[in-house]
């Protein structure tokens, strides 16, 4: 990530470099998308299909042996899976997703530089997928809704301390106090939820499927 962030900083005549380039508004169909409502139902109809697709490529022979070779190299080896050419996919189809996701962003705010994708983001998307569930398309939706909002709890949560407790200065230390909640959430998690928020999405499901009465 240092070696693309670097490189994008010196591609200028590409790029814009270090100060970032402007990005006209989206159009769909000859239409401009303007305000954040064309904009939402145009990331939602995008993250609907990328997620059918998905939920579709986990039942097909690419899916199948993608989720041999997460569970062991070996073993998907020995069965006559190519380790390479399932790497090699799983990349590109990440890269594409995180292609598309950067270009939406960037009509979004219409304007982008290497600031936006800064290791902070990094560590947030880790974040929601390992609250969320890995391996699951719809841990990735839960552990973004959650992530997504926990900063604002935190920051709700950080002004009313300081109002109790103006002596600590606790709102000075947000920015502290917010990365040592993502810390402190991802670890609980991996302790007492290793598969996140999906599987107790399931627990729940499951519980109610079976109450008072099994069927």
């Amino acid at each position: 990530s240092v070696i693309i962030d670097f490189a994008i900083r010196k591609a200028e005549f590409l790029t814009g470099g270090g100060m970032g380039t402007h990005v006209p508004l989206p159009t769909a169909f000859g239409l401009e998308l303007r305000g954040d409502g064309g904009f939402y139902y145009l990331v939602l109809c995008l993250a609907v299909c990328a997620g059918l697709f998905i939920k579709n490529l986990e039942r097909s022979s690419i899916g199948r042996a993608l989720m041999a070779v997460r569970d062991s190299d070996t073993a998907a080896e020995m069965a006559g899976i190519s380790i390479f050419r399932t790497k090699l996919v799983a990349f590109a189809l990440s890269s594409f997703y995180g292609g598309v996701a950067g270009s939406l962003l960037g009509y979004y705010l219409q304007f982008i530089n290497p600031d936006n994708f800064g290791l902070s983001v990094s560590v947030a998307y880790i974040a929601m997928i390992i609250v969320g569930g890995l391996g699951t398309v719809l841990g990735s939706v839960l552990g973004a809704l959650f992530m997504t909002f926990l900063p604002e709890a935190v920051r709700v949560g950080v002004h009313s301390l300081s109002a109790v407790l103006p002596a600590f200065d606790v709102q000075a230390k947000g920015a502290f106090v917010e990365g040592g909640v993502y810390g402190l959430v991802i670890v609980l998690f991996l302790m007492f939820k290793p598969e996140g928020l999906a599987r107790f999405w399931r627990d729940i499901v499951t519980y109610f499927r079976s109450w008072p009465f099994t069927y």
